[in-house]
């Protein structure tokens, strides 16, 4: 058996002995942030902190332990207070193994990202910790992700994100309560008590419910996501301190909604929460920026409902009093989005798709992919929006769409969102699709930092199929697929004004994103963002990764497409005996660099 416990204690002592020296050297490169050792917040262990740890495979029925599943979804967040000092988060599905599901990953850094210490939000269902036990979504929720996060400037992390039922049965024997919770965790990042060196003196306070979900089925009744978090960390704001939450609230009958909250007391409470997106529906995808005067904005995607002649739009609200009230929303741009979808067998709509139930008419295999905003304030009050936009090109006649290349583009406002730039593009290319902008701004240089995925590598790139596809549905990388498939690369750009743009490559292997490892090996899914912050002149960007993943067949399949994943089934009909041994070894790898 393969452990990763050795790595661990090895990294405590490292730890141990930086946290007492001087400024570290920010450091400059791509790194590996999850498949490390894990460590419990509380420096105990437990059946899922020994199982994510481990890359034992031993084929049979739960015979795998849970150190090679998938991660996706990061966020990452610089510590103003000492930029050496880097938290990381991410859907880990590490805990499938224990107990059928994926939990919230926290990664901690303290060497400005070169080395990294893996762990878990506590509250998780094989959490015997105290404190764990004490999260008000233990025993109730047997899920989390969506992880958000944020730094205050007294060293404390707000980590913030979804928990929720999917798999856990009721013991009445009817539905499963769904609960669907928006939560935030907090930690203190506290170097003289340092309760756990191995975790980088990271402790855990607490966690709250910000906003309640409903005890219905899944995707019934009140069920919320898609959320985002900001705290206000400009020294001289009004509001300096005060963390701020938005998300979607899908009420289970459409008109979805985008609801806010906030806390003045350091993420111990939370106002009730009060709906911004107000007449608007079909509103998703929010993000928050926050101004030096302590203005708040919050941005989200409008859905096209054509019935009610409702475009596809990118809207916006602010707030001039902490996050009390809001404007009306308002309109930054109306757009063409770049929305994957197709159709099943059945004739049903998809936003991803692969084989078996999850086949459509085009034979292509992809992820899901939707244009939702991302931005931030300067300084100087600008404010900067970022989303994909579509260059249409001709409809190809198959089910797939949309039929276009893909962009990054970027507006500004200098007047508090009464007008606005017309939007550029960050980094303009004649071949590849480019998506999941995040968006963030450097107090210490004035610089913008923007990173986002690209395809431009991929050699079968098409305006009328996703990428990683060839014209027949076949992978780009062949059949059987090349362990090394350079088909998606991870970009940064940086600017001074939000106009003009300097991009670089900061991924050192391209991947393939379609490889089929959810849905019991049928679907692909790669998250729905990227992540990237900066402080003190410096900038870490994380984002999910296949370069790690083992490619095979499948043997329910009589013609293989090159997008399968390593996986051991004795029949057709049995399951994948072997999911730690390569086969979903799906990372979160990260870059860092100066500004």
């Amino acid at each position: 058996m393969q452990s990763k416990w050795f790595i661990v204690l090895a990294v405590a002592a490292v730890l141990v002995a930086l946290l007492t020296s001087s400024a570290l050297a920010q450091y400059s490169g791509e790194t590996l942030v999850t498949d490390q050792g894990y460590v419990r917040h509380d420096g105990g262990t437990d059946a899922s902190i020994n199982s994510c740890s481990s890359d034992a495979t031993t084929p049979g029925p739960g015979g795998d332990d849970g150190g090679n599943r998938q991660a996706n979804e990061p966020s990452v967040a610089i510590n103003p207070s000492n930029p050496n000092i880097i938290v990381g988060g991410a859907n880990d599905y590490c805990t499938v193994a224990t107990f059928a599901d994926a939990w919230m990953g926290f990664y901690v850094s303290t060497d400005g990202g070169a080395t990294w210490v893996n762990s878990l939000n506590p509250g998780y269902p094989t959490d015997t910790s105290g404190e764990g036990q004490a999260s008000p979504i233990f025993g109730e929720d047997f899920a989390s992700g969506d992880p958000i996060m944020d730094w205050d400037n007294n060293n404390q992390l707000f980590y913030g994100g979804i928990a929720f039922n999917r798999t856990s049965p009721n013991p009445s024997g009817l539905i499963t309560p769904t609960n669907g919770h928006v939560i935030v965790s907090t930690w203190k990042h506290d170097p003289v008590g340092c309760p756990n060196p191995a975790l980088g003196c990271m402790d855990y306070l607490r966690t709250v419910i910000v906003g309640e979900g409903t005890p219905s089925a899944f995707f019934f009744g009140r069920f919320n996501d898609k959320p985002s978090l900001r705290v206000d960390d400009w020294t001289g704001s009004p509001h300096q301190g005060n963390v701020y939450v938005a998300w979607t609230l899908f009420p289970g009958g459409g008109l979805d909604q985008i609801l806010f909250s906030r806390s003045t007391d350091g993420g111990q409470t939370f106002s009730r929460p009060i709906k911004i997106s107000k007449d608007i529906a079909n509103a998703q995808g929010s993000d928050i920026a926050v101004a030096s005067d302590g203005t708040v904005y919050v941005v989200w995607r409008q859905f096209a409902f054509p019935a009610d002649g409702v475009v596809d739009a990118i809207m916006f609200v602010k707030s001039t009093n902490g996050g009390q009230t809001f404007s009306n929303p308002q309109v930054i741009a109306t757009i063409i989005p770049y929305d994957r979808g197709d159709r099943l067998d059945d004739g049903s709509s998809a936003r991803d798709c692969g084989d078996g139930a999850f086949h459509c008419q085009s034979n292509f295999v992809f992820h899901r992919v939707a244009t939702l905003p991302q931005a931030v304030v300067d300084a100087a009050g600008n404010l900067y929006v970022t989303w994909e936009e579509l260059i249409p090109a001709a409809d190809n006649g198959d089910t797939y769409g949309p039929d276009g290349q893909s962009r990054i583009v970027v507006t500004k406002s200098t007047n508090g969102g009464a007008t606005w730039s017309t939007p550029v593009p960050a980094d303009p290319q004649s071949v590849g699709h480019q998506w999941w902008p995040n968006l963030e701004f450097d107090k210490t240089t004035g610089k913008l930092v923007l990173i986002y995925y690209d395809s431009r590598a991929d050699g079968f790139f098409s305006v009328n199929r996703p990428p990683g596809n060839k014209v027949d549905g076949t992978s780009s990388c062949g059949v059987p697929a090349s362990t090394v498939c350079n088909i998606l690369n991870t970009f940064v750009a940086t600017s001074s004004d939000g106009i003009s743009w300097s991009a670089t490559q900061v991924s050192t292997q391209g991947h393939q994103p379609e490889y089929e490892m959810f849905g019991n090996r049928q679907v692909p899914f790669h998250g729905d963002y990227l992540w990237v912050d900066a402080n003190g002149g410096f900038f870490y960007g994380v984002w999910t990764d296949n370069r790690d993943v083992v490619p095979g067949n499948d043997i329910r399949e009589t013609t293989q497409d090159g997008f399968d994943v390593h996986q051991c089934r004795a029949t057709a009909t049995s399951p994948d005996n072997c999911p730690n041994a390569g086969g979903l070894n799906q990372n979160i790898y990260g870059f860092g660099g100066s500004l």
